[in-house]
């Protein structure tokens, strides 16, 4: 009795745990980063006074997303240390491959907007929907999940890849086929957006988990209270 209202209790957690998020809202500066952006050659960047920066300065990029500037930065984070740098010359770096793919993107599909799901009643008629996540190419640490309609455009800032997402009735055959999918999407180098997935997010039922919690701790609570008496027979 107790197992079985400790894995109803989980359940409801989960379930809870697994209402959608509201789509998040793209901010103006767009920050990328990676372990590859570390000054090579004191002929590579310069600081807005002239002088050379140093071999082993880590740096970032900052992308404003409606003027379309690019601010270079010194430091693996933005803080008051930070420094404005600015490319010595045109030699093949992780910022010139990055600005070469840029370059062919349409500015109004530069960036994908991560996507907060939430089940369409096609996708409950169906018992399943599709997922579609993201991982940038440039910086290598940010995945998210995006809608349909820009699953469909093309980026080459970003790798694609789509998961089956179960919406059945029978609520441990989806959390068995949900998990699996997660864990595939984890070993295929999504571990944020994988990490951030409930398997039994979108259930049909939930309301029946709150039913049979609340039977469980009645038939618990009986029990307790209910106890057999023995006494002496005359």
């Amino acid at each position: 009795m107790s197992d079985t209202l400790d894995k109803l209790k989980q359940l409801k957690d989960d379930l809870i745990n697994s209402k959608s998020p509201k789509r998040i809202v793209n901010p103006n500066i767009r920050t990328i980063d990676s372990d590859d952006f570390v000054v090579k050659s004191t002929n590579e960047f310069q600081y807005m006074d002239g002088s050379k920066v140093p071999v082993g300065v880590e740096y970032q990029i900052q992308i404003d997303n409606i003027t379309k500037e690019e601010i270079i930065t010194t430091g693996k984070k933005y803080d008051n240390k930070s420094k404005r740098i600015i490319p010595w010359d045109v030699k093949p770096s992780s910022l010139s491959q990055y600005q070469t793919a840029k370059s062919s993107l349409p500015k109004f599909s530069e960036y994908y907007v991560p996507f907060g799901y939430e089940v369409t009643k096609k996708q409950r008629k169906l018992k399943f929907a599709n997922r579609y996540f993201v991982k940038e190419n440039f910086g290598g640490f940010l995945d998210f999940e995006i809608d349909e309609i820009s699953w469909k455009k093309e980026s080459p800032l970003y790798e694609k890849t789509s998961i089956k997402w179960d919406l059945g009735e029978n609520l441990e055959e989806m959390n068995r086929k949900n998990s699996e999918a997660i864990e595939m999407l984890d070993k295929n180098g999504y571990p944020s957006s994988a990490k951030s997935l409930n398997p039994t997010q979108g259930y049909l039922f939930e309301s029946q988990v709150d039913k049979e919690l609340q039977t469980q701790r009645k038939v618990s609570d009986l029990n307790t209270k209910v106890q057999p008496t023995t006494g002496t027979a005359y």
